[in-house]
C-alpha cells in the first residue's frame, strides 16, 4: 500500500510542477473509522399516503435516466431531464416553459443566477470516462423567464456548472481536453482556461472565497486529485485522494476554509484551505454523494447510511439508517439533514430520525433534496415495475 500511494504522490507532484502548483498526497494523517461502535439509528418507512409529509403537487417531465439536483430561484425549480431543460413554478408545478437542448441533461443541475438559466447538456457520462451517442455537449445561457437561449457554446461539458460573480465554471473533458473553464455569464465567451493533465473532471467546481476547487477522476492506480485555482485560473496546488469522487467538494466558507470531499472507495477527506490533508475517515462504504456542512459537524452518505462527523476531526458522531443514495445527495433545512435515495429521510442535525417516506412504484429519488421556506423539493425516477421505463416526477412535500 505504501508504494501504490508513493506512486500516486510522485505522479501528482509531476502534474503540478508542470502547472505551477504545489502538490500534496492524501493518506498522510491515520485513517479513522468514523462509523466503528455507531449503531444506525431508524425509522420505518413510510408509503407517500401515510407519511407525515403530503404532497402538494407533482409535476411529470420527459426523460428516462436519473435526475440531477434542480436550479431554483425564488419562485420557480429548474430541471434538467431527457434533452431538456423544464421550468416548473414552485407554488403549484406548472411548467412555465421547456427548452431542448439537443442532447442528455440529466447528469447535469442547471444554474440560475442575475436571470440566467446556465444548463449543460451531453449524451452519456461514466464517471470515469466519457461516452458519447452522437450529440453535439454545451453549455446554453437561457432567458429565466422565457426559456429563450441568450448563448450556447458547443464545447465538451463534463460536470455541472456554476456561477460566481457574473463567471460561469464548467468542467471540461474531451478526447485531448481536461479543464475547468471560466466563461461570461452574460455572453458564454471564455475569459480563462486551467488545463488540468489528462484525468477528466466529472463533479461541478466549488467556490471559495478568492478560488476554486474542482476534482479530477482516475489516474493509474485509481485515484483522484482535488485541485485548488485562483479566480484567474492558474493552479495553487494539489492532493492525491484514493478513490473515485462522484460528486464534487464542499468548503467551509463560514470557517477556516478546510475543503471536504468524498470518494467512492469509502473515504471522506477534510483538507486545509493550504492543501494540507487534515484527517481522512472510512465510512465503511462509498461516499458518493457531496458533503454537507452545520456547525461544527459534516455529514456524508454511503449507500445505506448518512453519517455526521465532527467537521474538525472526522471522529464519527452518529449514523443513520437509509436506504440506496448511490446517486442522489443530501440536503439541510428546517433543523434537519433530508437524504434522498429509494426513499426520502430526515434526520435531526443531532441524529434523531424524523421520518422515512416510500415514493410510488421501483426506484426513487435522485439528486440533493431541496428544502425551502417549510417546502422539500425531491425528484424521483420511478418505474410501475422492475420491467418499464422510468417515469420522471418532481415532487413538492410539506
Amino acid at each position: 500500500m505504501d508504494g501504490r500511494v508513493s506512486r500516486r504522490g510522485f505522479l501528482a507532484a509531476g502534474v503540478a510542477a508542470a502547472l505551477g502548483g504545489c502538490a500534496g498526497r492524501a493518506g498522510t494523517p491515520p485513517v479513522r473509522n468514523a462509523t466503528g461502535g455507531l449503531e444506525p439509528n431508524a425509522t420505518p418507512p413510510a408509503p407517500l399516503d401515510d407519511a407525515v409529509l403530503s404532497s402538494t403537487w407533482t409535476a411529470e417531465v420527459p426523460g428516462q435516466f436519473t435526475l440531477s439536483t434542480p436550479g431554483m430561484d425564488e419562485e420557480t425549480l429548474y430541471v434538467g431531464s431527457g434533452t431538456q431543460v423544464t421550468a416548473l413554478t414552485r407554488a403549484d408545478g406548472n411548467a412555465v416553459w421547456e427548452r431542448r437542448l439537443g442532447a442528455m441533461t440529466h447528469s447535469f443541475s442547471p444554474r440560475v443566477t442575475e436571470d440566467v438559466v446556465v444548463a449543460a447538456a451531453r449524451d452519456v457520462l461514466n464517471r470515469r470516462r466519457v461516452v458519447d451517442r452522437g450529440n453535439r455537449p454545451s453549455l446554453t445561457g437561457l432567458d429565466a423567464d422565457t426559456g429563450e437561449p441568450l448563448w450556447r457554446e458547443r464545447i465538451p461539458v463534463s460536470g455541472s456548472p456554476v456561477v460566481d460573480d457574473g463567471t460561469v465554471l464548467v468542467p471540461l473533458s474531451g478526447d485531448e481536453t481536461t479543464a475547468v473553464s471560466g466563461r461570461a455569464l452574460s455572453t458564454g465567451e471564455e475569459a480563462w482556461r486551467a488545463t488540468l493533465s489528462t484525468p477528466p473532471v466529472f463533479s461541478a467546481p466549488v467556490v471559495a472565497g478568492e478560488g476554486y476547487y474542482a476534482v479530477t477522476v482516475g489516474d493509474e492506480d485509481g485515484g483522484s486529485r482535488l485541485v485548488a485555482l485562483t479566480t484567474g485560473g492558474t493552479v495553487r496546488w494539489t492532493v492525491t485522494i484514493d478513490g473515485v469522487p462522484h460528486k464534487g467538494p464542499t468548503v467551509d466558507t463560514a470557517g477556516d476554509g478546510t475543503v471536504y470531499v468524498g470518494t467512492d472507495a469509502g473515504y471522506l477527506y477534510a483538507v486545509g484551505a493550504d492543501g494540507t490533508v487534515r484527517w481522512q475517515s472510512s465510512l465503511g462504504g462509498g461516499v458518493n454523494t457531496t458533503p454537507v456542512l452545520d456547525g461544527d459537524s459534516v455529514f456524508a452518505t454511503t449507500p445505506s447510511r448518512v453519517v455526521a462527523l465532527d467537521a474538525a476531526t472526522g471522529e464519527g458522531r452518529w449514523s443513520g439508517t437509509v436506504d440506496n443514495v448511490s446517486k442522489t445527495g443530501l440536503g439541510l433545512g428546517g433543523g434537519m439533514v433530508h437524504v434522498g435515495g429509494n426513499e426520502v429521510a430526515a434526520f435531526d442535525t443531532d441524529g434523531t430520525p424524523r421520518w422515512r417516506i416510500e415514493l410510488p412504484g421501483v426506484a426513487g429519488t435522485f439528486g440533493s433534496p431541496l428544502y425551502e421556506a417549510g417546502t422539500l423539493y425531491v425528484g424521483g425516477c420511478v418505474k410501475t415495475d422492475g420491467s418499464s421505463r422510468y417515469d420522471h416526477t418532481v415532487y413538492a412535500l410539506e
